[in-house]
């Protein structure tokens, strides 16, 4: 039996929007730490693709649906057959993976035949788990609906209130406040990893974003682009704040 290790073969995607999204992490700081098509050990698929950076793992899932090709005229009925198809069953899927992990965190395979175990150790005590839903199909949709949307985002919101009145509306996903999950789209994903463009400036924005979840009762936005930048701009006042900090005491 041969000593030399493995070469790891990474899949590239099983479709357009995954190939693109393994792609593009593939130009980015995720390189090195992410992997598509994992998979569970009954052979079944875990998520699209999953990083690991320290007791971090992200999870995400890519699902494009042409619903809003359809010919029908009743933009409520499409709107939320698209929502259903492209991110209310992703999430259910997201949860079923992080359930997974949870419990099985050493039987996360690169193959269906459950040969090749995921390359990267999970940690064994404190993981923490971020979903992601990459959605494509509503761009197009969403600029034709209203003029003021100049980038064809969704808008996101989240609350404890899956009635709120002011999220009964086409192109507004409502999510919850618990364990929550982040909605992009192939124009913010690429917004999101070319303005954090390392690991450590990428977790720091996510752990900032889900703390704000958390604290308040009511958290909407327009695009990732605007909670993305507002969020860097707070990260980088704290830190040059601390920095002054350091400066005046040494002075």
């Amino acid at each position: 039996m041969s000593d030399e290790p493995r070469k790891i073969s990474k899949s590239h995607g099983q479709t357009p929007t995954e190939a693109s999204l393994a792609r593009f992490c593939d130009y980015t700081f995720l390189k090195l730490w992410s992997y598509a098509n994992p998979f569970k050990s009954d052979g079944k698929e875990l998520c699209d693709l999953i990083a690991v950076f320290e007791n971090h793992i992200f999870l995400f899932f890519d699902r494009e649906s042409r619903t809003f090709d359809t010919a029908s005229h009743d933009i409520n009925i499409i709107w939320e057959r698209w929502k259903k198809t492209a991110i209310d069953r992703q999430i259910a899927t997201a949860d079923g993976a992080a359930r997974y992990i949870q419990r099985h965190r050493d039987e996360v395979y690169l193959d269906p035949k459950c040969t090749v175990r995921l390359p990267i150790k999970l940690a064994e005590d404190s993981l923490v788990i971020h979903r992601f839903i990459v959605a494509h199909g509503a761009k197009d949709a969403c600029l034709e609906f209203s003029s003021d949307n100049v980038s064809g985002s969704l808008g996101i919101t989240y609350s404890d209130d899956p009635d709120d009145p002011r999220t009964a509306f086409p192109f507004i996903v409502h999510l919850r406040r618990t364990n929550p999950v982040h909605i992009l789209d192939s124009h913010t994903l690429s917004i999101v990893l070319a303005e954090l463009n390392t690991f450590r400036d990428f977790v720091s924005y996510i752990d900032a974003k889900e703390q704000a979840i958390s604290r308040y009762d009511y958290l909407s936005y327009c695009g990732e682009k605007k909670i993305c930048l507002a969020i860097i701009f707070k990260i980088l006042t704290l830190k040059l704040n601390n920095i002054l900090s350091v400066v005046e005491k040494s002075a």
